[in-house]
């Protein structure tokens, strides 16, 4: 999580909101660039730690949610879920076929963190939560993330892009 403290300063002050808000947006846009880049590219050329990480952040940031959520309608629970849980950055550029995504996909965070946004029993079928939550389960939502990226660099404005994605 992003903590807004540590560029927040009295240094601000001299500033309008719009160039606060923008400098705190940057940043968090160049810290979440890096840490991408960094937890893609190992010194093995493995996705395992990255895949691992995003399983990690699934289910602690759904345990927060829930912790800190846990009076509103189940409806906004699961739409709290969807969008602060649910940023599976980076996941378009994993190798599929690492045992680690079929783990990630089989984990039961999302199931879990679902059942309990809707006060399910523990024993209930998934196949009922994505229709619930209006979400797809994780490996629907890689694929279709894989896809879109696919789609837009292949007929994206850079001619360099579009030829790698065409080799």
């Amino acid at each position: 999580m992003y903590d807004c403290t540590a560029t927040w300063s009295p240094v601000f002050l001299n500033y309008n909101l719009h160039e606060c808000v923008l400098f705190i947006l940057r940043d968090f846009a160049w810290k979440m660039l890096v840490s991408i880049h960094i937890l893609v590219i190992t010194n093995r050329l493995d996705d395992s730690y990255d895949i691992y990480s995003r399983q990690c952040n699934l289910i602690g940031q759904t345990n927060s949610m829930l912790c800190y959520f846990r009076d509103l309608d189940s409806v906004i629970k699961a739409k709290l879920m969807k969008c602060y849980c649910f940023g599976m950055y980076s996941c378009v550029l994993w190798d599929f076929n690492n045992a680690q995504v079929e783990s990630f996909c089989k984990a039961k965070a999302w199931h879990k963190g679902m059942r309990r946004c809707f006060d399910l029993p523990h024993d209930s079928h998934s196949f009922i939560l994505p229709a619930l939550s209006h979400t797809l389960p994780p490996f629907h939502e890689m694929c279709e993330r894989f896809a879109r990226f696919i789609t837009k660099s292949m007929y994206g404005s850079s001619a360099l892009v579009q030829s790698v994605v065409t080799w």
